[in-house]
Order: C-alpha cells, then structure tokens, then sequence
C-alpha cells in the first residue's frame, strides 16, 4: 500500500522546486543573462521530470521487490 504512495510523495516535493526553478530562470533573463536562464528553465522543464520519474520508478521497483 504504502508503495502505491511513492509518486504522489515524489511529486509533492518536487513540484514546487519544479516551479521555483522556472521561474528562476525567468528572472535569470530578465536580468540579461539569456543563455543561462534558457539553461536554467530547460532543467526545471526537463531534467527535474526525468530525475523524479526515474527514481519514483526505481523505488516502486525496490519496494515490489521487497528490497
């Protein structure tokens, strides 16, 4: 049961740092600094999604195992 909570926990956490990211990186260009807070938004739009999916994915498959 407590396995099927996993994902939901992942994203809780990293949502918000998801957001915060993004909008890091909006400043970040506001402030001229184009290329980096392109940098910084294509990791808050991309990386963090991938991390989070991988390691939601590897504890599911942890705790199915009864690791």
């Amino acid at each position: 049961m407590l396995a099927a909570l996993i994902p939901l926990f992942g994203w809780i956490v990293v949502g918000p740092m998801m957001l915060v990211t993004l909008i890091l990186g909006v400043v970040v260009m506001a402030k001229g600094g184009i290329g980096q807070g392109i940098a910084i938004a294509l990791c808050a739009v991309l990386l963090l999604p991938l991390f989070t999916i991988a390691i939601t994915g590897a504890a599911l498959i942890g705790a199915s195992s009864g690791m």
